[in-house]
């Protein structure tokens, strides 16, 4: 028995956008791809198409000016997708901070919505940092960062090389190397070993990456100027590998380099001198692996910690002040942790708060120097202060130092890489590596 057709006028639903598309930057190509995918996928369960019909189902900008011709000439993507059914579907996407979604018109026997489609407009934000990350009740994350990814080079302007190196192809773990001019300027007789120096980036855990344009460039320039040989280790991020799958990576990259595992480390790298680096959530890592250093009877030459994620449950210093500069605010910071660490969400658990009482003395701390790096308007300032403090307090053996950087936020070297502070911090590090 035939089916009875739809009518063939279109069927108009308006509906607003739901809170993550308003206030979010433009979405790249890429993106925008990637997001329709996951809405509409290539192929559907035969459960989810009643009778194999296909789901035409758009949407695209509105405003109230718009006439029908206008919202069919707005069109900015067009996917041809099959259900395993030889009509076509077209699904449209658009990320516009008002949405018109309707079905397109068309003679079907059933017009209906898959689940995927339906899940993924019914999906809601369940964490959000702000121009960083949402994350969505079904677990998908969505990254809301700037992040180039380049590939490893000869860099022009310092002549650094740089490859990248798989260490664990099982969970993916891997890193960048970078060798300094100096290594190909020397004969085999007269080289000099090279410090080196194993840098974890930041991002909150959970986003950038060591082929991210941001850390590869200033990587490339402290290669360069420290005369070193660096290692950027690329860890899974959280939320979809929570914690400690970032410590567990880089851990094994340590414990990789100190193994001499590759030739350029085994030729060039002077293994008896190990730093150990990191901005922000790569500060934590840094100091996490000191402390398990030293529980092993193992010690590096050094640790770097550049504006360490470090939390608490109870304020300090000027946390709380709601008038702080900061682009970050003591509520983003209280939620993020329970995001990244979710068999651990207290925040004042050692992971995230050295200064607790249940954290590891910083006596045990394996390192024979440190370098403390703080920013005066950073969120995470006072934290760091703190730390330095504690840690010549502790007995540790060690020789401590601290460095605040006046008037300036949160990885600021990063985004102002060619400024007179960044550069003065440059040469504060450069210096720290070099000290004999």
């Amino acid at each position: 028995m035939k089916s009875r057709s739809p009518p063939v006028a279109p069927l108009f639903l308006a509906t607003r956008a739901r809170r993550n598309y308003l206030n979010r930057p433009p979405l790249s190509n890429s993106s925008i791809y990637e997001t329709a995918a996951k809405a509409f996928p290539a192929k559907a369960n035969t459960a989810d198409v009643q009778r194999k019909s296909i789901l035409a189902f758009g949407v695209v900008p509105w405003t109230n000016q718009m006439k029908p011709l206008d919202v069919l000439a707005s069109f900015g993507l067009f996917l041809i997708l099959s259900f395993g059914n030889k009509f076509p579907a077209t699904a449209v996407l658009s990320p516009s901070p008002t949405l018109f979604a309707f079905p397109i018109h068309c003679k079907l026997p059933i017009l209906t919505m898959s689940s995927a489609a339906a899940s993924f407009l019914n999906d809601e934000i369940i964490f959000e940092l702000p121009t960083t990350m949402l994350l969505y009740q079904s677990g998908r994350v969505e990254r809301l960062v700037k992040d180039d990814i380049v590939p490893p080079a000869l860099d022009p302007n310092t002549r650094v090389k740089s490859k990248d190196v798989i260490i664990n192809p099982s969970t993916g773990l891997s890193a960048r190397l970078y060798l300094p001019p100096s290594s190909s300027t020397t004969s085999n007789s007269d080289r000099k070993k090279l410090p080196v120096l194993l840098y974890y980036h930041g991002g909150a855990f959970c986003v950038m990456s060591a082929a991210s344009a941001i850390y590869h460039n200033y990587l490339n320039s402290l290669t360069a100027k420290a005369d070193v040989l660096t290692v950027s280790v690329d860890y899974r991020l959280a939320p979809e590998n929570p914690l400690p799958a970032a410590y567990d990576d880089s851990w094994e990259a340590l414990r990789w380099v100190m193994a001499g595992s590759d030739a350029w480390l085994s030729d060039f790298g002077n293994l008896g001198k190990i730093f150990l680096a990191g901005d922000s959530a790569g500060g934590n890592i840094s100091h996490n692996l000191g402390l398990k250093l030293g529980s092993a009877g193992m010690k590096v030459e050094g640790m770097v910690l550049i504006h360490s994620y470090f939390w608490g449950k109870e304020r300090i210093g000027a946390e709380g002040d709601e008038n702080r500069r900061s682009k970050r605010t003591a509520k983003d910071a209280d939620g993020l942790w329970p995001v990244l660490c979710p068999g651990r969400t207290d925040l004042d658990d050692p992971w995230i708060n050295p200064m607790a009482d249940s954290a590891p003395s910083l006596v045990t701390l394996g390192c024979r120097r440190a370098l403390v790096c703080v920013a005066e308007i950073d969120l995470l300032r006072d934290r760091g202060r703190l730390y330095y403090d504690k840690l010549k307090q502790s007995g540790w053996d060690g020789e401590a130092e601290f460095m605040e950087t006046e008037g300036e936020d949160h990885v600021f070297f990063l985004f102002k890489p060619h400024s007179s502070k960044a550069e003065e911090f440059e040469d504060r590090l450069v210096s720290f590596f070099n000290k004999v």
